[in-house]
């Protein structure tokens, strides 16, 4: 019998540990039709790429984007409208030219240059954190270092305090379309969060518009329409929480995995300790290829058409599964292996690829080098603070979202 008649992507235990069914549906199913939804899952690396290169046919302006964020309830969209928004991805949910445009009003922000002209910066923030807890002897890794790095920073970025760092982690988890049946409850509750955001960054807007610095927020507020005109409250709004979850999804997920991993084989730390800044490079983009941290996204079919020899109906839902297509060993020899003198370590789609490549892919890898440097020369003798507790992920299916990591070190000498 298949191991595919027991896949159940949708269960909310499936992102603790997805690897063994990546490995199923690249041998035998690489455009899989999901059971419980209809949509396709994409695991192979040539047909992921062949998808998301052609963005007429695959396209990311997904019909009824409110309810289907949110587990298809219109109950959501209704809660949204009543507070006089709308949920909509400007960055994440269009095709060029409108992605285009909506992605130059800050694209200056993360360019390469200057997310590089920031690494004193970051170093700086990533051992301040360290210092605060080598004292301690232990901390809850997640939320004293993983999280605070690049919330900190994407604070600074957007111009707003970051003293309402346990708001921002709210609100981004808050955001996630978990693309499985949490209950209506839920999600309503979920809305109800973001709304908290949409009502927190409204005030902030109007306030640069009056006093504007150089800052994201700022930009925004001053960014102007085709006609001249401001731009839609909502599509602003929309823009700043794809940053807000951008801005540290991805980096947090990574170091709280990256943990994982050096506490299960300390010979990484002394690695990390002692290697050149290349190869302090590779081994980040590797921990994003092996844990990606959003594990897929999804692409709406525009036409009838075939991929993979698997036939799509227009309105098809297809999902891009990252995570597997990183893991392809006809793309990556060994691919269970982190290998940090790898050939081609940026081949990766752990940022994604193409038109939506992720903006802040040069900032989240100067975060990460900076983090993970800053943990092996400052620290040792990492370990879990319980060693047999049962390690938990958000139930979600686009992201792989460790909730804690209780560790416990000592201070290097």
């Amino acid at each position: 019998m298949s191991a595919l008649n027991d896949l159940n992507l949708l269960d909310p235990g499936f992102a603790a540990c997805p690897y063994q069914a990546y490995a199923t549906l690249l041998k035998e199913a690489p455009v899989f039709r999901m059971p419980q939804n209809g949509a396709y899952v994409v695991s192979r690396y040539d047909l992921v790429m062949e998808a998301v290169k052609n963005t007429k046919l695959f396209s990311n302006r997904i019909p009824n984007h409110e309810t289907s964020t949110h587990g298809g309830s219109n109950a959501v969209a209704e809660l949204y409208a009543k507070a006089g928004y709308r949920r909509w991805n400007p960055l994440l949910g269009t095709d060029p030219p409108d992605h285009t445009y909506y992605r130059s009003l800050v694209d200056r922000f993360f360019t390469a240059g200057r997310c590089r002209d920031m690494r004193p910066k970051i170093e700086g923030i990533a051992g301040e954190l360290v210092d605060e807890i080598a004292v301690r002897g232990e901390a809850e890794f997640v939320g004293d270092f993983a999280l605070k790095l690049p919330v900190y920073i994407i604070a600074d970025m957007l111009g707003v305090p970051r003293s309402d760092i346990h708001l921002f982690r709210e609100w981004s988890e808050a955001s996630l379309p978990t693309g499985m049946n949490v209950g209506l409850d839920v999600e309503l509750s979920n809305a109800a969060r973001v709304i908290e955001f949409f009502l927190y960054m409204d005030k902030m807007i109007l306030d640069r518009r009056k006093h504007p610095g150089d800052d994201i927020l700022s930009s925004l507020a001053l960014g102007r329409d085709k006609n001249g005109e401001f731009l839609e409250m909502s599509g602003l709004l929309g823009i700043l929480l794809e940053i807000l979850v951008a801005g540290n999804e991805t980096v947090k997920d990574t170091l709280a995995t990256g943990m994982i991993r050096m506490i299960d084989d300390p010979a990484i730390v002394e690695s990390l300790r002692t290697c050149d800044e290349r190869t302090l490079r590779v081994f980040a983009d590797e921990l994003v290829r092996l844990e990606c941290p959003v594990q897929g996204t999804y692409r709406w079919v525009t036409q009838d058409t075939e991929l993979g020899g698997v036939k799509l109906v227009k309105g098809a839902m297809v999902n891009l599964r990252w995570a597997a297509a990183n893991r392809d060993p006809a793309e990556f020899p060994d691919p269970e292996r982190l290998d940090p003198t790898r050939r081609n370590p940026g081949a990766h789609v752990g940022f994604g690829i193409g038109e939506h490549y992720c903006l802040g892919a040069s900032l989240a890898r100067e975060e990460l080098q900076a983090g993970l440097r800053a943990l092996a020369t400052g620290l040792n003798g990492f370990r879990y603070a319980a060693p047999d507790a049962k390690q938990e992920y958000l139930p979600n299916f686009i992201v792989r979202s460790l909730r804690a990591l209780p560790i416990r070190f000592e201070r290097r000498r």
